[in-house]
């Protein structure tokens, strides 16, 4: 049925729906369901105290269970930005004064960020996993993890691409997708801004092509999945010299 026939209690209905998927530990299911949700509410004019839902429209703190440094993950940063943008949420890290390992951390709207960080830790430890953890060296773990945000940046590419044209009818996905201004101004309010020292490592050409392949594929795969059990055969820790 396309949207342009459902009545206001049918698409009520389904953005009900909708926000009950939202809760899917697929990380694609989820979003592409909050997506739907939010398009439909935008296209009919529908208020959430229409829906009958409980909802909280306060931005949310939630540190991840994510901890990493600039020298062993320095592309954590990257990947913090990516998932943030993707999920209407902002981005920072938690530092106790002194100390080096940094917590990745996310504020958002409840329903955004709690997929969010789901998602975040879930890609987090596919990546660790499959380019060796903490016994691999810098510049393959580091080329691995770009290649795979890379990968991964495409994957979404497509995917909106696909939504775009299923919902050509409907505002754009920036609009609808984007930062609530409360979340915005919670950030600007609590977060201090500080630029980031970026360190540069020589590109492991093998775990960059693997990290890539392995990104643009893992859109495919679901968050019960035990991340310990994914381990591509291409970015396996290379043989010690």
């Amino acid at each position: 049925m396309g949207w342009d026939l459902l009545d206001r209690e049918e698409a009520i209905d389904k953005i009900r729906k909708c926000l009950a998927l939202s809760d899917s530990p697929n990380e694609n299911e989820a979003r592409t369901a909050l997506l739907m949700a939010r398009k439909l509410m935008a296209s009919y004019k529908i208020e959430e105290n229409e829906l009958n839902v409980v909802r909280n429209d306060e931005p949310e703190v939630r540190l991840s269970s994510v901890t990493y440094t600039t020298i062993r993950d320095n592309w954590m940063p990257n990947l913090m930005r990516m998932f943030s943008k993707r999920f209407c949420c902002e981005c920072f890290s938690n530092r106790e004064y002194g100390q080096k390992t940094r917590t990745a951390s996310f504020v958002g709207l409840p329903s955004d960020v709690d997929v969010c960080v789901r998602a975040f830790e879930y890609t987090v430890a596919v990546i660790r996993s499959n380019c060796g953890g903490v016994r691999a060296k810098n510049d393959y773990r580091d080329s691995y993890a770009r290649g795979f945000i890379r990968g991964l940046e495409n994957a979404y590419k497509a995917q909106d691409a696909e939504l775009e044209a299923m919902l050509c009818n409907e505002r754009s996905l920036t609009t609808v997708m984007s930062i609530p201004e409360s979340v915005k101004k919670y950030s600007q309010e609590h977060f201090v801004t500080k630029p980031w020292k970026k360190r540069s490592y020589d590109t492991n050409i093998h775990a960059y092509t693997s990290g890539y392949y392995d990104g643009k594929n893992h859109l495919n795969k679901k968050l019960e999945e035990d991340p310990e059990g994914i381990t591509s055969k291409r970015a396996r820790l290379p043989p010690k010299e």
